[in-house]
Formats: C-alpha cells, structure tokens, sequence
C-alpha cells in the first residue's frame, strides 16, 4: 500500500541490459547516468519519461539504478516516488492505492535471484 509521496531514499535497484528505455519508463533514477567518457545523460531524482529511456538507449547505457519497493525505506509499506508511475495508465499512486500485485512481483524476483547466488555459491 502506498504510505507516502516521497521515503527519501537514494537506494535503487540495478536494471541491466538492452534496451533498457520500456522497463525504466514511469521509474526515478536513485543514480545518475553518466557515460564512461561523455557527458551526465540524466541526474539522479528524475522521472524517466519516454524520451529519456529512447536517449538512455541512444547512448548504448547497460546499467541504471532506478528507485524501487524493495529498497524503499517508508514505515509500513511504499512510497510513490518508488512505486513509480502507474504502469496502467501512467499517473502516481495516491496515498492508501494498494499496489501490492506489482510490488509483490518485484520482491519475488528479488528472492529469486538471492535463491540463486546462495545455492550457486554452496
């Protein structure tokens, strides 16, 4: 459920691979995004629209760490800023909106990737 408008957090989760435009739309940057020998191609704290995920794309970016529920710090459930914008029809959660289908979602594909590094690792 939506607790706050803003935790506060600047921790995030890594999204890697290409392309990665469609699956940071709609998300906050807990980073920026900053080219090996170029220029800074988004700030932290932005709001990835549609035409940042095409330059982020454009400038052959692999890795960004967006906000996301797992690490968001607000008490008793999630924040909008690490929600993110609706995937259904691009608006923020109001406070008390239960998100929990796609928090959930992100919290299982968490566990699964923990499950994997530790039997891997025995």
């Amino acid at each position: 459920m939506v607790v706050a408008r803003d935790c506060g957090t600047t921790r995030g989760i890594r999204v890697a691979g290409s392309p990665l435009g469609s699956r940071i739309e709609g998300r906050i940057l807990s980073s920026d995004v900053v080219l090996p020998r170029g220029p800074l191609v988004a700030r932290a704290g932005t709001l990835l629209s549609r035409r940042d995920g095409e330059r982020i794309d454009a400038a052959y970016v692999l890795t960004v760490f967006v906000r996301d529920p797992v690490t968001c710090e607000a008490s008793g459930g999630v924040c909008a800023c690490c929600f993110g914008l609706d995937p259904e029809d691009a608006t923020w959660p109001a406070d008390g909106d239960a998100v929990g289908t796609r928090a959930a979602a992100t919290i299982a594909c968490a566990a699964r990737s923990l499950r994997t590094r530790i039997f891997h690792i025995c």
